[in-house]
């Protein structure tokens, strides 16, 4: 039965670390996109929503793989997300990117990290 877990814990770890890394990279371009993109409004609503799912299921696998340490991690990037949120809703692009790329993203690089250590 260990190894059957141990297997699947390498599993989840892989799988994980893989994701963190897609993650980060769609954190960046959607700051990237919405910094340097000057339209009306916004947008990125459907990804936002797709990144808040993402640092959900990261932080179940976290947790899951042994990451209780990461308690702070977790409440500062759901804590992040929301003013992320509060500045999509009040247009604020240049507030909304520097959340994301700023403080939410490098937490999730910090998990990808402990992930593959």
């Amino acid at each position: 039965m260990d190894d059957k877990n141990n297997g699947a814990r390498a599993e989840l770890a892989g799988t994980a670390a893989a994701y963190l890394g897609r993650l980060s990279a769609g954190i960046a371009a959607l700051a990237d996109r919405v910094r340097f993109t000057l339209t009306d409004g916004l947008g990125g609503s459907a990804e936002m929503a797709e990144i808040a799912a993402g640092i959900g299921w990261s932080m179940d696998a976290m947790r899951i793989l042994g990451g209780g340490g990461f308690a702070a991690d977790f409440a500062r990037a759901e804590a992040s997300l929301k003013k992320a949120l509060e500045a999509a809703l009040n247009e604020d692009s240049v507030f909304f990117a520097d959340m994301l790329e700023y403080e939410v993203k490098p937490v999730v690089e910090r998990w990808r990290d402990w992930i593959v250590s």
